[in-house]
């Protein structure tokens, strides 16, 4: 038999669903959530048959997947092998048909699906702040009321969940491009590479080489041809003028 609300609704073949009334209220002893709860069931119970178990991610990442162009020919092949069995042959066309049409149908509904997801998130996110907003104004109310060990429990906590706290420390370890050299020998080869075959001066193992030294002077008389020329007047180096 037929349930009716006092609207005049009728639920038909729903046995047990409730049809809700005026206000958001539902004849009968249930509520929204109780009918929306039936109708899920029902809907799963319906396409339980139909549906694979859930995909894991790797098999979801190598199922292929059709592209809109050619998701549209598919029908139009299966039409083509129906009229011309020779085309397809060791496979059945009609039945791959109804495949077709049963994925078909099931497409068609998963956007009133996810459509009804959204809303139902986006109430949640709404009804949730206006809620919040008025906790917060019992919170700060309750700051101020003094003797009462349940409500200063209840503020501390609220206190503590709303306080950012520290920030958690990370720790970044950079990749050096070579090991760490251990032990002096080592540590003295790196400075000498790092000093491109010129060690500094006051390390281990460092010498000074002069680029060039100065040629020490001969013992004795110098040579007449090193002698500066001179006159025979004065005995002072000639100028290179005669008078």
């Amino acid at each position: 038999m037929a349930d009716t609300n006092p609207n005049g609704a009728t639920a038909v073949g729903n046995p047990g669903v409730n049809i809700p009334g005026p206000g958001g209220s539902v004849a009968g002893a249930g509520d929204p959530f109780g009918v929306a709860d039936a109708g899920l069931a029902q809907a799963r119970s319906a396409l339980q048959a139909l549906l694979v178990p859930t995909l894991s991610a790797a098999v979801r990442k190598h199922t292929p997947k059709l592209r809109k162009a050619l998701e549209g020919l598919v029908g139009n092949w299966l039409d083509e092998a129906v009229a011309k069995p020779g085309i397809a042959p060791g496979r059945d066309p009609a039945a791959l048909r109804d495949e077709w049409k049963l994925v078909l149908e099931l497409k068609a509904r998963v956007p009133e699906l996810l459509g009804l997801a959204r809303k139902i998130e986006d109430t949640i996110l709404v009804r949730s702040a206006e809620v919040w907003t008025a906790v917060l104004a019992i919170y700060g109310v309750a700051g101020h009321v003094p003797d009462d060990p349940k409500v200063r429990e209840l503020f501390q906590k609220t206190a503590a969940a709303l306080s950012p706290g520290p920030r958690k420390q990370t720790v970044k370890h950079a990749k050096l491009a070579r090991p760490i050299p251990h032990g002096k020998k080592a540590l003295h080869n790196l400075a000498l590479a790092n000093a491109d075959g010129a060690p500094e001066v006051g390390t281990p193992g460092s010498t000074v080489t002069p680029s060039s030294q100065a040629a020490p002077a001969p013992a004795g008389p110098v040579p007449a041809s090193g002698a500066p020329a001179s006159n025979g007047n004065s005995g002072t180096p000639s100028s290179g003028h005669t008078s």
